[in-house]
C-alpha cells in the first residue's frame, strides 16, 4: 500500500488533537504529514517538530496547492470554514 501523504488545516485548538496522533501513529498507518496550514498558527503546541521535520507550514490552503499536493486534507477548522476549505482540497484532487 502506498504511503498516505496528509496536510492539516488549522493548527491550534482540535488540530492540536490530530497532530498529537498524526506524529505519534503516522508511520504505523502508512501516512505522512506533509504541510501544515494556519494564518497564525502560533496556537500551534508542535511547531517545533514541524520545523525539526521540515514540514512547510502555509498561511492559506491555496497558497499549500500551487506548491504541493497531499492525497488527504484533514480540516481542523470551525465548522463554519468547513465548506470552502472542503470545495478547495476536493478540486485540487485530495479527499
Amino acid at each position: 500500500m502506498d504511503e498516505v501523504t496528509v496536510a492539516l488545516v488549522a493548527l491550534g485548538g482540535y488540530g492540536n488533537f490530530y497532530l498529537k496522533h498524526l506524529f505519534e501513529k503516522q508511520s504505523a498507518h502508512g501516512c505522512r504529514l506533509v504541510a501544515g496550514i494556519d494564518p497564525d498558527p502560533r496556537g500551534c503546541q508542535y511547531l517545533d517538530r514541524f520545523e525539526a521535520e521540515s514540514i512547510p507550514i502555509y498561511t492559506d490552503l491555496g497558497a499549500f496547492y500551487r506548491e504541493r499536493h497531499a492525497d488527504l486534507v484533514v480540516i481542523a477548522a470551525p465548522p463554519h470554514l468547513h465548506a470552502p476549505f472542503t470545495v478547495t482540497a476536493l478540486r485540487h484532487g485530495s479527499n
